[in-house]
C-alpha cells in the first residue's frame, strides 16, 4: 500500500500592522502543486493564531505511521 501524503498549508496576509501581499498566493500554488503530485491538502488562510493552533492540532492528530506529510506556513513568524 502506498503512504498517505498530507499536506496542511496555511497563509496569512490579514495582519492588523505590518500587512502582507504575497503569503495568501504563495499558499494558494503550494496547495495547487502539491494536489497536483498527489498530496490531499488542506488549505487555510489568514486565520487568527486560535485558529491556526486548532487546525494544526486537528491535522497532527491525523497523522499515522508512514504518512509523507508536508506543512507549509506563509506568513509573519510572530
Amino acid at each position: 500500500t502506498m503512504p498517505r501524503r498530507l499536506a496542511l498549508v496555511i497563509g496569512n496576509v490579514a495582519y492588523e500592522r505590518n500587512e502582507l501581499q504575497h503569503c495568501v498566493n504563495d499558499a494558494t500554488e503550494i496547495a495547487k502543486t502539491l494536489h497536483k503530485i498527489g498530496y490531499k491538502e488542506t488549505l487555510h488562510l489568514n486565520l487568527r493564531s486560535d485558529q491556526m493552533y486548532d487546525h494544526i492540532k486537528k491535522f497532527t492528530k491525523s497523522i499515522e505511521s508512514g504518512d509523507f506529510v508536508i506543512f507549509f506556513f506563509a506568513g509573519h513568524g510572530v
